[in-house]
């Protein structure tokens, strides 16, 4: 009976730590370094006068956000079942 909350729990801490920002912006002094997140973030502000290289950024964006849907789309069933076995409606 816990295996779908346990699942789902696993997946959340999962993605909110793929998602941290200010952490390994702190501790991260070298290019060698950076997590994904913050490399997106340097890159953003590192472009030239004219704008953002959207078409960089937005490709970047999805390599980054990838990992993400594969992993919702692998365990979709089981967070949905999760939720609705949890009883708020």
């Amino acid at each position: 009976m816990s295996a779908a909350p346990l699942a789902t729990l696993s997946i959340l801490t999962y993605i909110a730590a793929w998602n941290d920002y200010f952490w390994p912006l702190m501790v991260s002094y070298t290019d060698k370094s950076r997590v994904l997140t913050v490399g997106l973030g340097i890159f953003r502000s590192q472009t030239p006068q004219t704008g953002p290289d959207w078409a960089g950024l937005m490709a970047a964006t999805l390599v980054a956000a990838l990992p993400m849907l594969l992993l919702f789309a692998a365990f979709a069933k089981r967070i949905v079942n999760s939720i609705g076995f949890s009883g708020i409606k």
